[in-house]
């Protein structure tokens, strides 16, 4: 089923409206999606767009606290699952990494993350589920 809808958008140039709760197969799927919930359209735009603007910084250091803690004096930081979370800024990354290791902590991890469709569905909608 991908693959005829792949080959009527593509090249037949036909839009096609799919409706699911298979969130992994919209992502797969769609260039673009308009998320609901209650009858309601919350957010519009393409995939790659949405999810990338939600994209975060999972931050793990030696010691945890330092690290967080000048982070903190640059940007946002949120603690979650022993980890701690800043904003995606690639421009910024290399500043608060240097910053965090000329105070003498150890960067453990560094790691883009880049939400789900289902992930985005959840945030958006305050944690109600698809069903």
């Amino acid at each position: 089923m991908r693959d005829f809808i792949r080959y009527l958008a593509k090249k037949e140039g036909i839009s096609v409206l799919v409706s699911s709760h298979l969130l992994s197969e919209i992502q797969l799927l769609c260039d673009r999606v308009a998320i609901m919930t209650n009858g309601e359209i919350i957010a519009t735009d393409d995939v790659d767009k949405l999810l990338s603007d939600r994209e975060k910084t999972r931050w793990r250091f030696e010691p945890m606290a330092k690290g967080a803690a000048i982070l903190a004096e640059m940007t946002d930081v949120t603690e979650q699952d022993g980890a701690y979370y800043t904003s995606f800024e690639a421009d910024k990354l290399p500043v608060w990494n240097s910053r965090v290791v000329r105070a003498g902590v150890q960067v453990l991890e560094m790691q883009k993350i880049t939400p789900s469709l289902e992930d985005l569905f959840i945030e958006l909608t305050g944690g109600q589920g698809i069903d």
